[in-house]
C-alpha cells in the first residue's frame, strides 16, 4: 500500500528522529555558515594588520621626510645668513677701497 505520502503510516518514534534530523541538519548549515563568517572575519583582520603596517611605514616614512626637510631648511637658512655676511663683508670692503682711493686723491688734488 503505497499511499499518497510516503512518509504514512509512521511508525512510533519516526516523527521524533524526522525532526531530530531536520534540526541536525538547520544546525551543521547554520555551523558551516557561522565558519565561513568566521573565516570572513579573520582575513579581514589579517588586511587590517596589513594596512595598518603600511599606513604605519608611510607615517614613518612622512616623519623622515619632515625631518630631513626641516634639516634641509635649516641649512639653507645658514647658507643663506653665510651668504648675507658675506655680502655685508664685500660691501664694506668695496666701501672701505674706495674710501682708501678718494683720500688718496685728495692730496693730489
Amino acid at each position: 500500500s503505497s499511499g499518497i505520502n510516503a512518509e504514512w503510516p509512521l511508525r512510533p518514534g519516526d516523527a521524533c528522529r524526522k525532526e531530530r534530523d531536520d534540526i541536525d541538519s538547520q544546525l551543521s548549515e547554520l555551523k558551516t555558515a557561522h565558519q565561513e563568517q568566521i573565516t570572513a572575519c579573520e582575513m579581514k583582520e589579517r588586511e587590517l594588520v596589513r594596512y595598518t603596517a603600511m599606513l604605519k611605514e608611510k607615517d614613518n616614512s612622512l616623519d623622515k621626510r619632515s625631518k630631513d626637510s626641516i634639516e634641509l631648511n635649516s641649512k639653507v637658512e645658514d647658507l643663506l645668513n653665510s651668504l648675507n655676511h658675506s655680502r655685508k663683508l664685500y660691501e664694506a670692503l668695496e666701501k672701505e677701497k674706495s674710501t682708501d682711493c678718494d683720500s688718496a686723491l685728495i692730496p693730489l688734488l
